[in-house]
């Protein structure tokens, strides 16, 4: 997909927008409203509670990797409710092709304008994972009215190569322990080179979506950035208590004993609030923070420890690229084929995770083990849409490495199984994903590939039991 046809694309569709009013619920999430336009299309949906059409609000717009919209519609709705904005969270952008997500993007953005009063001079996107990277795309493709991106665990789209400085703002959001950490720094690094607005969170987590609180604190900073280019009058109170909010972060991190996020910290402080109010008690801290202890050795210290994690991080990496290839090739050796994915070593690297002895080593061995499985996944789904099933099956075997009881994985297996024409497998593996808690009965009675297997009574009670899993809530 290249880039320049996204842009057109979305850029028509701010033009033939007209915004009107409907009656949605106030102050709830709404888990799908239906486009007027493209059959199939739709969205999560939250209007804050005093929303009305007389005024325009400004927009989130999110994308989950799973097409799950209810989900960052819910992560987003705390601050969404407390700032006033509409949340419009796709329920069809999903890791995958990606003229799919393209479709999504335009679809919401089209039918969105269209029913509610949206500000389109404070527009912005949220995503996590290959949702992330498609709230970057978002962003990219509408420059000039997207003001602010927050991406978590995920950084620019592979296919969109950016040469000048975006126009938007961006906060990031990522764990030490995420696999696409990295990436985040380098995305963090990238606008910081072109000079424009950028915060990058680092959390304790893995890859997973963030809480509403690091949400809460990215949209806080959003404001912070409106008011700063004038799209927000200035507000003493709001500048006051965000102010107070980041030195009290400061003074939790300075308690914690971690001296060297504390002076990165206040260092952030100082230049988000320059210039809006009285940072004397900031500059303050920062030169006490200075005196405290040799900063510079502390920081050379700190960046040597993340190019040992990213040097670790790369080797290990390059094990997995090599199953790739292997599996990717059509010439492939089986043994050399076993022997590169016997490399990956899980047992070794679920050791390091669990250890205690080298903080390090673990960070590096959790991030693998979580890329272990998101690539297997991937690789799988790709092989599949290929009609490649022995391909598909050996990435799900390295999926399966990261997770052994991870459900999914074997409703995969079974679906990929039957695409191979083995309803002897394909049964054991629907067997062992309803065993494992699988509970989305509609995605098994919804999938081609079972439709040979549907006469089987083995299919019937292996449908039951996941009906049962739905119907007692068990997910």
């Amino acid at each position: 997909m290249k880039a320049r046809y996204v842009i057109l694309g979305l850029a028509f569709l701010v033009a033939v927008a007209v915004a009107k009013p409907e009656g949605f619920p106030r102050g709830q999430v709404v888990s799908r409203v239906d486009c007027a336009g493209p059959p199939g299309q739709s969205y999560a949906l939250y209007l804050p509670t005093n929303y009305g059409a007389l005024k325009k609000w400004p927009a989130i717009f999110a994308f989950d990797p799973m097409g799950q919209g209810s989900r960052p519609a819910g992560l987003l709705q705390p601050a969404a409710e407390k700032y006033g904005y509409i949340v419009v969270a796709s329920n069809n952008s999903r890791n995958g092709p990606v003229i799919d997500s393209v479709e999504a993007m335009q679809a919401v953005w089209i039918d969105s304008r269209a029913r509610f009063s949206i500000d389109d001079k404070r527009i912005y996107a949220v995503g996590f994972s290959g949702g992330a990277r498609t709230a970057m795309r978002f962003g990219l493709s509408l420059s000039g009215r997207v003001r602010g991106v927050l991406p978590a665990g995920g950084g620019l789209p592979p296919d969109m190569e950016v040469k000048s400085p975006p126009s938007f703002a961006v906060y990031g959001i990522v764990g030490i322990r995420d696999f696409n950490y990295g990436e985040m720094k380098d995305l963090d690094r990238r606008w910081a080179g072109w000079g424009v607005p950028h915060h990058l969170e680092v959390t304790e987590q893995e890859h997973r979506w963030p809480s509403q609180e690091a949400f809460l604190r990215g949209i806080e900073w959003m404001e912070l950035q409106a008011i700063k280019s004038g799209s927000l009058p200035p507000n003493a109170e709001l500048l006051g208590a965000l102010f107070a909010a980041r030195l009290g972060r400061v003074r939790e991190l300075r308690k914690a004993g971690n001296i060297t996020a504390a002076y990165l910290e206040s260092e952030s402080v100082l230049q988000d609030f320059q210039g809006l109010c009285d940072v004397s008690e900031a500059e303050a801290w920062r030169s006490e923070l200075q005196k405290s202890a040799d900063i510079n050795k502390l920081l050379k210290r700190e960046k040597k420890r993340e190019a040992e994690r990213e040097q670790l991080d790369a080797r290990l990496t390059a094990r997995l690229g090599a199953a790739q290839a292997n599996i990717a090739s059509s010439t492939a050796d089986p043994a050399a084929l076993r022997k590169s994915i016997n490399a990956l070593d899980i047992d070794s690297l679920r050791r390091e995770a669990q250890s205690g002895k080298d903080e390090d080593r673990r960070i590096v061995a959790v991030r693998q083990i979580q890329r272990i499985l998101v690539v297997g996944f991937e690789d799988a789904n790709f092989y599949f849409g290929q009609q490649d099933p022995r391909r598909a099956l050996k990435s799900l075997e390295v999926a399966a490495l990261g997770q052994p009881q991870n459900p999914e994985i074997q409703f995969l297996m079974a679906r990929t199984w039957a695409l191979d024409h083995d309803e002897r497998n394909a049964l054991k593996a629907l067997a062992k994903a309803a065993e494992l808690g699988f509970s989305s009965p509609e995605r098994i009675e919804r999938e081609p590939a079972f439709a040979p297997l549907r006469q089987d009574p083995r299919y019937a009670e292996t449908l039951a039991k996941i009906r049962a899993h739905s119907e007692s809530g068990n997910h």
